[in-house]
Formats: C-alpha cells, sequence, structure tokens
C-alpha cells in the first residue's frame, strides 16, 4: 500500500481530490514541478507569472510561456476528450 491509498482509506484525502495535473520545466540545475487540479490553470497562470517577476529567480518570462502553453494544451486535450 502506498502513501496515497492509505490517505484515502483513512478519508484524509476525498476521491475526488486525486485527480492532480503535472506540469513540469527543467533547465540547468532548476526544476519547477507545478501540481493543480482540472480547472484550477489559472492558478498556475498566476504563479507562472510571479515566478518570471521575481529577479531572485532563473525563471524567466519564457519558462513562464512554455508553462502556461502546456497548461492550456493539456486543458484543450482534457475538454476534447469529453
Amino acid at each position: 500500500m502506498n502513501a496515497i491509498d492509505a490517505t484515502r482509506l483513512a478519508g484524509i484525502v476525498p476521491q475526488a481530490a486525486q485527480k492532480i495535473n503535472v506540469t513540469a520545466l527543467a533547465f540547468g540545475g532548476e526544476r519547477y514541478v507545478f501540481l493543480y487540479e482540472d480547472g484550477r490553470e489559472r492558478d498556475v497562470f498566476a504563479v507562472v507569472g510571479r515566478f518570471a517577476a521575481n529577479p531572485e529567480l532563473a525563471f524567466t518570462w519564457n519558462h513562464a510561456a512554455i508553462v502556461s502553453i502546456a497548461v492550456k494544451h493539456k486543458a484543450d486535450e482534457r475538454c476534447k476528450g469529453k
């Protein structure tokens, strides 16, 4: 049994919350992983915008565009599948 199964059995994580999308970006020594539920794509867009605007991060506006396009593509594919 893994940790997700254990939390589901314990009732900690509801079944509906199990669908998590993952979008990742790796460059140089940096790794950015974005986890979000369906319908929360706007939250990812806001976060990547904050990351790109932060001069302390190596994350650029180009990286924000790459992640945003990937997130939008996943949402579009999900909508086509319905």
